[in-house]
């Protein structure tokens, strides 16, 4: 079981590595984490959510209970780690937002599949479970663009930057993908296969591209970063947000073996699409890529005292 979780997360590292190491000795031209991450957040995230959304049965889809208890816990983790940031470390609240969002969005697109369904075996129930997983934290993609909408948008009317927001989101490329994967799965729609597979191996493009590029931002580092923020942001993300999960699900009559992978995905290391958003939005750049690097080297002791906590209460895989 341990050697499934290193298995899967050490070609990982080797792309954060490949990243700092072509950073460090210039191989790669300036500007090109920047343009890496572009490429992800217009087009290979976006597809790989599409076609997730659009191959999968509207009926699986929408697992009312388990979204209920997943979202739930993700927003206390991004509030929990909103009001960290703004009352402890006195910071903006744009860049309180980046934490949050950090310390709240799991890497269910990148790791949450490969893990969930090796450790299930490929059962349908693992697969509906991460394919929510990935859909759920598209809300907190809402609430990020919502939130840097409202704070360019200052001076002007409510009204104005309520209009603003709505339509930055439309044209926000995940969003807006996954819009259009959840319309083509409820109108029954069928995928032609050639271009299920060619859009799934498009889109699985952005995992070494959005890896490479944390590797070449944390090749530029700041000596003085502060190590409390990181280690917060971590201990939010790896430790209580799982916790969370389990509390929610239960409070929403999850169990079995839906229970064990919504506690399981909810323990997924921060998302790299959290550097991406950095990128974007210019803040916490450097920051972010550690502490999405830390949340990975963070995961495979968590993951495996997970495992150990939840085959105590009678949560096994298989």
């Amino acid at each position: 079981m341990l050697m499934t979780v290193v298995s899967t997360l050490l070609p990982l590292f080797l792309m954060v590595l490949g990243g700092w190491y072509a950073q460090r000795r210039g191989i790669l031209a300036d500007g090109s984490a920047a343009a890496l991450n572009d490429f992800v957040y217009y087009f290979a995230l976006p597809a790989l959510i599409f076609v997730s959304l659009a191959t999968t049965p509207i009926s699986e889809i929408f697992q009312f209970r388990f979204i209920a208890g997943f979202t739930l816990a993700m927003f206390a983790s991004y509030i929990l780690m909103f009001l960290v940031s703004a009352i402890f470390f006195k910071a903006h609240h744009t860049e309180s937002c980046l934490r949050s969002t950090s310390a709240s969005y799991p890497n269910c697109a990148y790791l949450g599949f490969p893990i969930i369904l090796s450790l299930f075996h490929g059962s349908r129930e693992a697969y509906v479970a991460s394919t929510l997983a990935v859909l759920v934290p598209t809300l907190i993609v809402m609430l990020v663009v919502a939130e840097f909408e409202m704070h360019r948008s200052e001076n002007k009317s409510l009204l104005r930057i309520m209009g603003n927001v709505t339509l930055t989101m439309l044209k926000t490329p995940v969003i807006s993908c996954a819009f259009l994967g959840i319309a083509f799965s409820l109108c029954g729609l069928t995928m032609p296969e050639f271009l299920a597979n060619g859009l799934r191996s498009f889109g699985m493009a952005s995992i070494p591209c959005a890896l490479f590029a944390v590797g070449m931002l944390m090749c530029g580092l700041e000596s003085d970063l502060k190590i409390r923020n990181i280690l917060s942001v971590n201990l939010v993300k790896i430790v209580i947000h799982p916790i969370l999960a389990a509390v929610f699900l239960l409070l929403f009559d999850v169990s079995g073996k839906m229970l064990l992978m919504g506690i399981l995905l909810a323990g997924m290391p921060t998302a790299a699409l959290a550097c991406v958003f950095s990128q974007v939005y210019n803040t916490c750049e450097s920051e972010t890529s550690a502490t999405v690097f830390l949340s990975m080297l963070l995961y495979v002791p968590t993951f495996s005292i997970t495992l150990m906590v939840a085959d105590g209460f009678g949560l096994v895989v298989g």
